[in-house]
């Protein structure tokens, strides 16, 4: 019934497929629709709902917590070898992946290289994989062999690679479980050589190298996953790609509105039946939405002919699906009547809508209450005459590349609001949400570029969240020569400068990780926004991509902590980064908001302080300023904007929110996530504009005469008493700043 239920889905080629199979899976699966393996000692057969096998797991399989036996052993007579010779030829290489676990050496099962000579080990898996845990069955004495060797990753025999473990000084246990977090084709273990007479030899009678089984995830390999043909990330349990029917979210751990039924039935036939029954409604929805599309574009065509009549004339590929506009044999015509389009939503099953653009210059409008004149600052041009977009059409910008970028609903227009009538208007707002919820809807929406190098299999799994991909365009390539040069990161125009900002996807996994920190090098850059907290309801937003304390090497690089400040609301890092392949060290200062909730907003006071201490800090800028929270575009497009927009009101004395908010979703998709991030744009905006910075220091009160104040009580002290702290401490953080908490 199963199988029937797939074929089900196969042929109509929905996930909304009604799936009736029996209460009990195949011999050998498990889990929901049966899609999960058993690996049971003997072929035994698990338990259909949950996995558990009724003994043991079989060879090259273990247990985890609850004896679901998903931790495979992908060492399990794989290629050994050792270039330190052995000391018998009962005691090769190959002895320690044979699933033999016996520790006495003379029963022939261990690797024992030759003695008096620096020694190693390695096995070949086959191909690369993301290893976390493994295991090492030493001889069971003389474990001071073991003591101080290292274990390294590599996807060539070049060299060992990757340094991921190094055994303690003293090893008490001779069955090692350790953790060797990495990627790696080749596992090498190597005695440093160091040690007197025979203990500088290895001897090894088992090395387990344990991954999770596809549809698994965790440290025990004991979380389920319900990816579409994918395995997904073994720590995060995030999809590279697509759920399975029935599942949805990130994680695909949530059961869609339509789950997955399992009814059990007496007799094979009264479920043929019923799936017959359901192949019918099924014909009938898709009749019903057919007739419903039709109708809508029906209703489309009308409207079209409405605008036409009133001289206003879309282009002609409002209807063309995305992938169309992407084949670079697609080539749209224009002509002097045709407005610029750019692609908004993505509708069902893929097709994207449009956004016209139309030239209203002079016409007014209700909006509100108020009346309100916009001006369209794009204007059609034949393709002879100006820039010409491959995928999307013609555009000729005006002189103010900062202004006036289309809505997805309404014209093209300019929203100039003047920093005298700013906090009238945010107040305006404030009483009338309705109105910032409404211009929020009609910002520029879904993909607008294509996004093709996101989706190549290489790269694919190195996005933490589905539809939140980079655009082809303006991508942060990685080009120093490594296999990959994809990481989830847009350039971002600030006020009048091309690429101040780098927006990017927060590192999730250790190979991110080092992927960001090559991409920091690579661009010279010297400060990162961080505006996201590390973890957030019991899941992790971020990794602590940073040393904690001293240094930690990230692949190629090496990052130093030198100093590090915490405060209530924010930490300030100063670190040195260097390339190991180069001389020169560089400082980087990392700012870290702390009290950001995702799709919140923060202290409107907390975080103008903090935007103001990285202006202080951080200088002028020759490099862009990398940006990220957790998806790289709510907190981070929120921040962005509202850096960006200050620098425009104290530079023009006028804002324009709309048209830059609607700039960075072109460079990035769903820059500003929620309503409330949007308005929390304008009020930040409209604060800095009013107060400016507010920040004190102990420069600034130094300079203040406080001679009449000098006996009044603050707290414990008198203002003459804390003045004396300041000379003598040089800051008044030593009262407010509390000492960064660190592991020894």
């Amino acid at each position: 019934m199963a199988a029937s239920c797939g074929l089900c889905c196969a042929l109509l080629g929905v996930a909304c497929c009604v799936c009736l199979v029996l209460s009990t899976c195949p011999p050998g699966q498990f889990g929901d629709s049966c899609s999960y393996s058993c690996h049971c000692e003997g072929g035994a057969v698990c338990n259909s709902a949950t996995g558990e096998c009724p003994g043991a797991c079989a060879l090259q399989w273990r247990g985890g917590r609850n004896g679901i036996c998903q931790r495979e052993n992908v060492a399990f007579n794989e290629t050994a070898t050792s270039t330190s010779g052995t000391h018998g030829d009962s005691w090769t290489p190959d002895k320690a992946v044979d699933g033999n676990r016996t520790q006495v050496m003379e029963s022939g099962s261990c690797f024992h290289s030759a003695a008096n000579s620096s020694s190693m080990w390695r096995v070949d898996l086959g191909r690369q994989y993301r290893i976390h845990h493994v295991t090492v069955y030493h001889r069971d004495h003389l474990l001071h062999r073991i003591a101080n060797c290292s274990i390294h990753l590599s996807n060539d025999t070049s060299s060992d690679g990757t340094l991921c473990y190094t055994f303690p000084d003293t090893v008490n246990n001779s069955v090692i479980d350790l953790v060797c977090d990495g990627r790696g084709r080749y596992l090498t273990i190597r005695n440093p050589g160091t040690a007197a007479a025979e203990d500088d030899t290895l001897n090894i009678c088992e090395v387990e190298i344990y991954v999770c089984s596809l549809g698994t995830y965790g440290n025990f390999c004991d979380n389920f996953c319900h990816c579409l043909n994918s395995s997904c990330d073994p720590d995060s349990g995030v999809c590279p790609g697509d759920c399975r029917p029935g599942w949805q979210e990130d994680r695909c751990d949530t059961a869609a509105s339509a789950p997955v039924t399992v009814i059990p039935l007496a007799a094979g036939a009264v479920a043929i039946v019923l799936i017959a029954i359901g192949l019918i409604a099924m014909l009938i929805v898709l009749i019903i939405v057919r007739i419903r599309k039709s109708r809508k574009r029906t209703a489309e065509e009308s409207a079209r002919q409405t605008v036409h009549n009133s001289e206003v004339r879309p282009s002609s590929g409002a209807d063309l699906h995305y992938s169309q506009l992407c084949q670079p044999e697609f080539k749209q015509e224009s002509t002097q009547e045709s407005v610029y389009e750019r692609l908004g939503d993505e509708g069902e099953h893929g097709s994207v809508s449009g956004l016209t653009y139309v030239n209203l210059e002079g016409v007014n409008h209700e909006s509100g209450g108020r009346t309100i004149t916009e001006t369209s600052v794009y204007e059609t041009i034949s393709e002879e005459e100006g820039n010409t977009d491959p995928i999307h059409g013609v555009l000729r910008e005006s002189d103010h590349p900062h202004e006036n970028y289309p809505t997805r609903h309404s014209p093209c227009v300019r929203r100039m609001i003047q920093v005298s009538d700013l906090e009238d208007f945010v107040r305006q707002l404030e009483e009338h949400p309705r109105e910032a919820e409404e211009e929020f809807k009609n910002l520029p929406d879904g993909f607008m570029h294509c996004y093709n190098d996101s989706q190549l299999p290489q790269n694919k799994g190195n996005n933490r969240f589905k539809s939140y991909y980079p655009y082809d365009y303006n991508r942060v390539v990685l080009n120093d020569g490594q296999t990959s040069n994809y990481f989830n990161a847009s350039y971002m125009d600030g006020y009048k400068t091309e690429r101040k900002y780098i927006a990017a996807q927060g590192p999730y996994k250790s190979d991110v990780v080092e992927d960001f920190w090559r991409m920091i090098w690579q661009e010279g850059c010297t400060t990162i926004v961080m505006v996201t907290g590390l973890e957030e309801g019991g899941k992790m937003n971020c990794l602590h991509y940073w040393p904690e304390k001293d240094q930690v090497s990230y692949g190629d690089i090496t990052v130093t902590m030198e100093t590090e400040t915490c405060l209530a609301n924010y930490t300030l890092a100063k670190l040195t980064v260097q390339h190991k392949k180069k001389t020169t060290k560089r400082h980087v200062r990392h700012f870290h908001f702390t009290t950001w909730l995702d799709r919140s907003v923060p202290d409107m006071y907390a975080f103008l302080e903090f935007r103001w201490k990285i202006k202080e800090l951080a200088g002028k800028q020759k490099h862009p300023i990398t940006v990220h929270c957790s998806a790289g575009i709510g907190q981070t497009g929120t921040y962005i904007a509202i850096d960006s927009l200050v620098e425009q009101a104290t530079t023009e004395g006028a804002v324009d929110v709309v048209s830059f908010v609607s700039n960075s979703r072109s460079q990035r998709k769903g820059m500003i996530q929620s309503k409330d991030q949007y308005l929390f744009v304008y009020q930040a905006v409209a604060r800095a504009a009013a107060d400016g910075d507010m920040t004190l220091d102990s420069r600034t009160l130094k300079g203040v005469d406080l001679g009449p104040l000098a006996n009044l009580t603050m707290g414990i002290k008198t203002v003459k008493q804390h003045l004396e702290v300041i000379k003598t401490r040089n800051s008044i953080r030593a009262r407010l700043t509390k000492n960064c908490l660190k592991t020894d």
